[in-house]
This record gives structure tokens, C-alpha cells and sequence, in this order.
């Protein structure tokens, strides 16, 4: 059995602090991150500390349990509380993550405590899975104030997923693209007209 954890919190952006709800192509980021995704796991919740956005759906809204420390509070929170190991810790900005690249990263897992995709020199720590047991490295990094997502995921011993060959380089980047800005959202939404 395993988690999947989507991490709707975080600090308001250019766009607003609920980008999981913004929509790219008539649906919003976060419904189509959870139709990829509810296949897969036994368990999803979501980690932000406002829930009310989010009751429509129906899932676990968990908050973070430090008050500082960002994505890495939120990944934190995610382990401590999923019931399943591993866990599968997604951000819920990114419109374009599929199934087969969840599956890519399970499966890359293997016996690591852990498994991060990787294009180039680029690590992706929030579409990654985890062992739950590593909630007790976040905490402590996070009361050391080692805050930085890759260390952790470096310091936890995670196997590293090069994505070379899993897609042609523009698909990759769009797969694992994010929405941050309002040109971010402007390029995912002409993204979602060719994909039609």
C-alpha cells in the first residue's frame, strides 16, 4: 500500500495563494493532478493549512506542523501523517504531471528510502516518493533550519531518476513545469489547446 501527498500550501504568489485551483485547460491544476494520481495510491491527502478551498474534494486536509520551513515543512507534515509507506509527495502547481511518470518514479524507487527525478542538473523533490520514516531527517533538518529540499533529499539517501529518454526535451519540460507566474500559467494554457 502507499500515499500520495499533494501539498496545496505554501506563500502567495503573483498569482494567489490557491494556485492548486487555478484551471488550465477548463480543469483546475489540482483535479487534474488527482486524475493521474487516484489510481495509484491507497491513500491521498492534501497538505495546506487552509482547508476550506478544498472540502468539495472530499480528501484529508493536513497542516504543516512547523511554522517555517516552506516545502520542506510541507513534505514534514505529509510523512508524518500519511498511513502508507512510501509516500508520494507532489506539488499541486504542476498542471502536466501524468501517470507514467508517477509510475516512472515508483518504480525507480527500488530498495532507496527514497527516489527524485532529475532533467539535467535540475532535481524535482516535490514529485517524489518517500519512506515515511524519513519525517524524523525532515524534522530534524527543519529544527536545524536546513530548510533546502535536494539536501534533504541528498542527506536521505534517495535514489536520483534521470528522466533522459523518458520524453523528448520539450515534453519533459512540460511535464514537470510549474505555475508561478502569470506567464507560467499563459504557457500552461497554450500547452492544454495542443494536447486537445
Amino acid at each position: 500500500m502507499r500515499s500520495c501527498a499533494i501539498v496545496v500550501g505554501g506563500p502567495p504568489s503573483a498569482l494567489t495563494a490557491t494556485k492548486a485551483l487555478l484551471e488550465v485547460g477548463g480543469t483546475t491544476i489540482l483535479e487534474r493532478i488527482l486524475a493521474q494520481a487516484q489510481p495509484l495510491f491507497d491513500e491521498i491527502l492534501l497538505v495546506g493549512n487552509e482547508p476550506g478551498p478544498y472540502r468539495h474534494l472530499r480528501l484529508p486536509v493536513v497542516p504543516d506542523l512547523y511554522s517555517y520551513g516552506g516545502p520542506l515543512a510541507g513534505l514534514h507534515a505529509a510523512l508524518t501523517t500519511c498511513r502508507h509507506s512510501p509516500c508520494f509527495v507532489l506539488a499541486a502547481d504542476m498542471p502536466f504531471v501524468t501517470r507514467g511518470l508517477i509510475e516512472r518514479v515508483l518504480e525507480a524507487q527500488g530498495g532507496a528510502p527514497g527516489a527524485v527525478p532529475r532533467v539535467g542538473r535540475q532535481h524535482f523533490p516535490l514529485c517524489a516518493v518517500y519512506n515515511k520514516h524519513l519525517a524524523g531527517l525532515a524534522a530534524e533538518r527543519l529544527d536545524k533550519r536546513q530548510l533546502d529540499l535536494p539536501g534533504f533529499a541528498l542527506a536521505a539517501g534517495a535514489a536520483v531518476v534521470d528522466l533522459a529518454g523518458f520524453a523528448e526535451p520539450p515534453e519533459l519540460a512540460m511535464l514537470l513545469s510549474d505555475v508561478d507566474s502569470p506567464e507560467d500559467l499563459l504557457r500552461a494554457e497554450n500547452w492544454a489547446r495542443t494536447m486537445r
